[in-house]
């Protein structure tokens, strides 16, 4: 009797460490799956970007005749000076460039979404800019475009953190755990946040860059499943 409680025990404790061994394996599984299924969904939209620019010499929302070539039913023409910005070239609204980029993204091909180029409090995640999938605890947030100078260069990017806007500001928020937002940078860049073509971005606009010691530390991530950084992606 003794020696089969013994059994009945061991039994038991082999199947709780099998149970917990398998839980992590599926965890990492699914964590490694949402994070290709957010590349891709990225990779994706920078395609579509190249041949935009492939075929009119121009991006999305900054292309100067737009309304011409029937990119948009109403006149959306950018300025064409290589960067994607807003309506006051200080991104710290959803509108002009920056709302534009999407219509005509989504008008430039019949493969890639459409979106309504709302902007400001009109816009809405998934029907004025894309919804990122792939996100931890269903975390909802939209994909921006925006530019800016960098080193005295024209540099654009794709913003993950997108919130909401309102009539006076667009705002923003973290999505990602330091954790996930390394692992995103080491599999498809050079794993560092300040370098490379994917960047950690904190802060509750495109323009503040405060709550950094959440998500970075000494130039790099944090080892930490808080949810706490954002992230952009050159292109």
């Amino acid at each position: 009797m003794k020696i089969d409680f013994i059994i009945v025990k061991m039994i038991f404790i082999f199947l709780l460490v099998v149970g917990v061994a398998l839980g992590f394996v599926i965890k990492n599984i699914s964590a490694s799956s949402s994070e290709k299924q957010l590349h891709t969904q990225i990779t994706k939209i920078q395609q579509q970007i190249d041949s935009f620019y492939t075929k009119y010499q121009a991006l999305p929302g900054d292309i100067s005749n737009a309304f011409e070539l029937k990119l948009s039913n109403y006149p959306t023409n950018g300025n064409a000076d290589g960067i994607i910005t807003d309506s006051i070239s200080q991104n710290t609204l959803f509108d002009g460039e920056m709302a534009n980029f999407w219509l005509h993204l989504g008008s430039f091909t019949k493969f890639f979404e459409t979106y309504d180029g709302f902007n400001n409090e009109s816009a809405r995640i998934g029907l004025s800019m894309p919804k990122a999938v792939g996100l931890p605890n269903n975390n909802q947030a939209g994909i921006i475009a925006f530019g800016k100078m960098v080193n005295n260069q024209k540099s654009n990017f794709l913003h993950l953190g997108f919130r909401e806007a309102d009539a006076t500001n667009l705002y923003t928020s973290p999505v990602l755990s330091p954790t996930i937002a390394h692992n995103l940078d080491k599999k498809f860049d050079d794993g560092l946040p300040n370098s490379g073509k994917i960047l950690a971005k904190t802060g509750q606009n495109l323009n503040d860059n405060s709550g950094q010691e959440n998500c970075l530390q000494n130039n790099k991530y944090l080892e930490s499943n808080q949810i706490a950084c954002q992230l952009l992606f050159s292109f």
